[in-house]
């Protein structure tokens, strides 16, 4: 059993292949600029809440300690960073009834 070149099946079929792959190449493109705009999200949240952090080291430690350097607002997100991972509380509240 043949299928003829032209007939109305094989269209249908390659109608149905191509709208498949487009469909799953909408779905690659649309996670990938979720991806994208998650990264974003977080350098930008980092870049806000790090300026606090080198403000307060640039404008108080600099001038009041001799010898400290300033830093920049990569640094200062490392202090941050560093902080929240040494003064964490690593016990966990949950009551029980």
């Amino acid at each position: 059993m043949s299928v003829d070149p032209g007939s109305e099946e094989l269209k249908m079929i390659s109608r149905f292949v191509i709208q498949e792959k487009e469909n799953k190449m909408q779905t690659v493109t649309k996670a990938f600029g979720l991806v994208i705009a998650a990264v974003a999200i977080v350098v930008i949240a980092g870049l806000l809440f790090s300026y606090p952090v080198m403000w307060l080291w640039n404008g108080c430690l600099v001038a009041a300690i001799p010898g400290i350097k300033t830093i920049g607002w990569t640094q200062a997100w490392g202090i941050m960073v560093l902080s929240g991972i040494l003064f964490k509380s690593s016990s966990s509240t949950s009551s029980s009834n």
